[in-house]
């Protein structure tokens, strides 16, 4: 089974990881964080809740936002695994790559990080701020060429949303290139549904566009693109 939450920005968020069907899950079972996942830092701490995150009966996958520590990141071993490239945290614990496409569980999936720090002015960079949070050309340039060459998946998971989506959600929201470039995708690769985090909200958008935050969506299983009925929200 596949569970997708939004951002869990270390402990803030963390506890909705221990929802009521995680008890039944087992390591081929698997949780997607859409984004500021934020349990790889700089401090010691994030070894304690990546230890946690090794404790939890499922597997833990996770795509980058605009609050992870780039820095780290990037030092994390790539190996291949569900058909596209994945950082290792841990042998229970994944970082989903942007651009990648992967198929897990019986259902396809593109995932997208990064977004735009509004507040950035006021943090540091190599700190806790990095400019790999906003998409490099090099990374458009691969998202673009698997999309054209895919044509089309189940899902895509991204941590912030097309602009017209942002639009429909917060009036005065501000675009950004993330933002403005996931437009781009939103014609171009053809999806059943749409995942997203960073607004920290729960709310549908043209019933296939879905923020994610506090509730875990459950995909169920075998379901393809064009036969999916429904995605059960877990409080």
């Amino acid at each position: 089974m596949v569970y997708i939450t939004g951002d869990t920005h270390t402990s803030a968020n963390f506890n909705k990881l221990y929802f009521d069907d995680a008890k039944n899950l087992t390591k081929n079972d698997y949780v997607i964080v859409a984004g500021d996942f934020e349990l790889i830092w700089s401090n010691s701490d994030g070894e304690e809740w990546i230890d946690r995150l090794n404790k939890m009966p499922f597997t833990t996958l996770f795509i980058d936002g605009n609050y992870d520590n780039y820095a780290k990141l990037k030092k994390l071993q790539t190996i291949q695994k569900f058909g596209g490239n994945v950082g290792v945290v841990s042998d229970s614990v994944y970082w989903l790559k942007r651009g990648e496409i992967y198929e897990i569980d019986g259902h396809t999936y593109m995932t997208i990080g990064g977004a735009t720090s509004i507040n950035k002015s006021d943090r540091v960079e190599g700190v806790d701020w990095w400019a790999d949070e906003e998409l490099s050309e090099a990374d458009m340039e691969y998202i673009l060429a698997n999309g054209e060459k895919q044509g089309e998946v189940d899902f895509i998971i991204t941590h912030t949303c097309p602009t017209s989506i942002l639009g429909a959600i917060k009036e005065y929201a501000l675009k950004d290139n993330v933002s403005e470039f996931l437009e781009e995708i939103f014609y171009m690769v053809g999806f059943n549904k749409w995942f997203f985090g960073h607004m920290h909200c729960d709310t549908v958008v043209h019933d296939n566009f879905f923020a994610v935050y506090e509730n875990v969506l459950k995909v169920e299983k075998g379901e393809k693109r064009d036969e999916l009925e429904s995605v059960l929200l877990l409080n």
